[in-house]
C-alpha cells in the first residue's frame, strides 16, 4: 500500500503536446505554477526567434548578393583540378598574353617587318646592280668586298621571316596555320629578339667599318666614292649610295625598336604581376573581413534581443 502511494506520488501529470507552441499562443494556459520549466521554455523560444531573425536577414543579404551577381557578370569558379592544370590556355596551347602586351607586339612586329623588308630590298637592289654591271670596266672595284652587303641582307631576310610570321600569329592566334608560330613567338620571343638585335649590331658595325675605314672596296663605299660616282650612269652610284645609307640607318632603328619593346614589355609584365598580387591579397583577406562583420552583426542582434 505504501509502495503504491509512493508510485502514485512520483507520477507527474502528462505534458501537453507541442509545449512550445502552447506557450507561444496562450502563455496563460501554461504558467510557471503549472510547469517549473516555464522560464527555460520562454528563453528557448526567445532564442529561437532571434535565430529566425538572423536567418531571415542573412537570406535577404544572400538574395541581394545573388541579384547583384545576376546583374553583373558572376565571377567564374575555379575547381582544384583546374588550379592544378595551371593558367588558362588559348587554342595554341600556351598561356594567353595580356591584351596590352599583345597589341604592343603587333605594333612592334609591324614596324620591324617594314624595316626588315626595306633593308632587304635595298641590299638586293645593290647586289643585283653589281651582278649586272660587274664586267663593265671601272664600274666596280676589281676585287669588290661583298661581305658587308651579304651579311646585312641575310640578317634582314631572317628577321623579316620571324617578324612577319609573328605579326600574323599575334593578329590571328587561333587560326590553325598560326598556332605553331604563335606558340614559338611567345616562348622564344626574348631569345629571338636578343639574337636579332645582336645580328643587326654586327651587320651594322661591319657595314660601317667597311665604309669608313676600308679602301672603298665594298659596294657601299664604292658607290659613295668619286670613282663610283663617275660611273653613275652605269652602276647607279647615287641610288646605291643613298640606299645603303638608309639601310644602315634602318638597322639601327631596328635595334632601338627591339630594345624599347623589351623594356616596355617588362614594365607591363611587372605592373601586371603587382596587380595580380594585390588582387590575391584582397581575396585572402576577404573571408576574414566577412567573418569579423558577421560576428559583429551577431553580437548586435543578440544585444537587441536581450
Amino acid at each position: 500500500m505504501e509502495m503504491a502511494d509512493m508510485n502514485q506520488s512520483t507520477e507527474y501529470a502528462p505534458h501537453p503536446p507541442s509545449k512550445f507552441e502552447e506557450v507561444r499562443t496562450s502563455p496563460g494556459a501554461w504558467s510557471s505554477t503549472q510547469n517549473p520549466n516555464y522560464a527555460f521554455t520562454k528563453g528557448a523560444l526567445a532564442f529561437r526567434d532571434t535565430l529566425d531573425q538572423i536567418r531571415g536577414r542573412n537570406a535577404r543579404i544572400d538574395s541581394k548578393t545573388s541579384a547583384s551577381f545576376t546583374k553583373a557578370e558572376k565571377p567564374p569558379t575555379v575547381t582544384i583540378n583546374e588550379m592544378q592544370k595551371g593558367p588558362p590556355t588559348t587554342a595554341a596551347g600556351v598561356e594567353p598574353l595580356d591584351r596590352r602586351i599583345q597589341i604592343l607586339r603587333v605594333i612592334q612586329h609591324a614596324l620591324l617587318s617594314a624595316t626588315d623588308a626595306t633593308i632587304a630590298a635595298l641590299q638586293c637592289l645593290v647586289y643585283i646592280k653589281w651582278a649586272q654591271t660587274k664586267n663593265v670596266p671601272d664600274a666596280w672595284p676589281q676585287q669588290p668586298m661583298l661581305f658587308p652587303t651579304l651579311v646585312l641582307l641575310a640578317v634582314a631576310a631572317m628577321a623579316l621571316l620571324f617578324d612577319a610570321s609573328s605579326l600574323v600569329a599575334y593578329i590571328f592566334p587561333t587560326k590553325p596555320v598560326a598556332k605553331k608560330a604563335y606558340r614559338l613567338a611567345i616562348q622564344l620571343h626574348y631569345w629571338v629578339t636578343s639574337l636579332k638585335a645582336f645580328s643587326y649590331s654586327i651587320a651594322a658595325a661591319v657595314c660601317r667599318t667597311g665604309f669608313s675605314m676600308g679602301n672603298q672596296q665594298d659596294l657601299w663605299g664604292w658607290s659613295c666614292s668619286a670613282q663610283g660616282q663617275a660611273m653613275a650612269a652605269t652602276n647607279d652610284a647615287n641610288i646605291n649610295c643613298t640606299g645603303n645609307t638608309v639601310a644602315w640607318a634602318l638597322s639601327l632603328v631596328n635595334i632601338a625598336v627591339e630594345i624599347i619593346g623589351v623594356l616596355i614589355t617588362q614594365i607591363m609584365e611587372n605592373n601586371k604581376r603587382k596587380a595580380d598580387a594585390r588582387v590575391m591579397a584582397n581575396d585572402d583577406a576577404t573571408p576574414l573581413i566577412e567573418k569579423a562583420n558577421n560576428l559583429e552583426n551577431l553580437r548586435s542582434d543578440f544585444s537587441v534581443a536581450k
